[in-house]
């Protein structure tokens, strides 16, 4: 039988794929997206994928329209409060995906 992860893992991962949705919603036009979650060895990985504008990435990380971005920041916050991590691949005109990892920790632990 699978164990359940901790509640404070379960409620992160929650959070970070509800920002995602919220941000494909908001922003990318998109008319698909995917989400999926598996385990690789003590690891749970979450990744969200859409079809939809992209953005360029580098400008994001070098500070140019942070304000539209908080929910990026954010989300990698949450990810590093497990100890885990948060990246984006992107494009305009690519679409985006969001792949998130963080270390498996069960109920109880």
């Amino acid at each position: 039988m699978e164990e359940r992860l901790s509640e404070e893992t379960e409620l992160v991962l929650y959070r970070i794929i509800q920002e995602s949705l919220a941000n494909v919603a908001r922003h990318s036009g998109a008319r698909s997206v995917t989400v999926s979650l598996s385990r690789e060895d003590s690891t749970i990985v979450a990744k969200i994928r859409d079809d939809g504008r992209g953005f360029d990435r580098k400008a994001v990380q070098n500070g140019q329209g942070l304000e539209r971005h908080w929910g990026l920041i954010n989300m990698r916050e949450r990810a590093g409060f497990l100890g885990g991590t948060l990246e984006v691949k992107t494009a305009p005109g690519r679409g985006a995906s969001i792949l998130v990892r963080v270390p498996i920790t069960a109920a109880g632990d």
